[in-house]
């Protein structure tokens, strides 16, 4: 059965080039849709990663404003402390 089909097949060499052919456009497509959507899932990731970096940076500034008001309230502190030496002295 294997020699018929090949005898038939080398009597229609256009159609086995044209299978061939499907066959290649076929497996291009599948190729650019898998690097595509690989390319989405590292796009994916590291968005992910901006997210998270983001809100690690939010968490800092909000931790460097906390100390930014706790060295005012500590140098208002320590201007009145200077300012009641001043007046007993």
């Amino acid at each position: 059965e294997i020699y018929q089909d090949m005898a038939s097949y080398l009597r229609k060499p256009e159609e086995v080039l044209t299978m061939f052919s499907d066959a290649l456009k076929i497996l291009d497509h599948n190729t650019v849709q898998y690097m595509i959507d690989e390319m989405q899932n590292t796009i994916d990731g590291q968005k992910a990663e901006i997210a998270d970096q983001a809100t690690q940076l939010a968490d800092k500034d909000a931790q460097l404003a906390d100390k930014d008001s706790q060295i005012a309230d500590q140098a208002a502190q320590i201007e009145a402390l200077k300012a009641q030496l001043a007046a007993q002295q």
